[in-house]
């Protein structure tokens, strides 16, 4: 599995394998398929207490390319999202978003049908803080 969950090698790479692996990755989206480099930018993300970013990022994918069985599941799916990262229907915000995005996405759940590009603009602007963190995790 890599961070999307889908299938990846299922050979195991030894530590020395993963080292030299890690350092021939030279883009953001490059990481995103590897189950193990995953997990190791994960854990740079956890010691600087922005792991929400990755998780954010990864279910946020995942509801873009989901084929919902009907409007109900996308609007359930669109809630539990906007309430774990979002602080909608709390006063806690978790992730680092404009107020005017968490507002903008607000306002979108208002609409029906829901659509699934809701958290577009969203994934985009913590794609750009999670590829400036990736350039952390490069230079390790």
């Amino acid at each position: 599995m890599n961070c999307f969950g889908s299938l990846g090698s299922s050979k195991q790479d030894t530590d020395e394998e993963k080292s030299l692996k890690a350092t021939k990755f030279g883009k953001f989206e490059d990481i995103m398929t590897d189950k193990e480099l995953c997990a190791q930018f994960h854990d740079l993300l956890k010691r600087e207490l922005s792991e929400e970013n990755l998780t954010f990022y990864i279910d946020t994918t995942r509801f873009g390319k989901k084929n919902f069985e009907d409007e109900k599941e996308l609007e359930v799916e669109a809630k539990r999202i906007c309430d774990k990262y979002l602080g909608l229907g709390s006063q806690d915000l978790v992730l680092n978003l404009s107020p005017s995005k968490i507002k903008q996405v607000a306002r979108i759940m208002q609409q029906s049908p829901i659509p699934q590009d809701i958290f577009e603009e969203a994934r985009i602007d913590i794609e750009m803080i999670l590829k400036s963190k990736f350039l952390v995790f490069e230079s390790l």
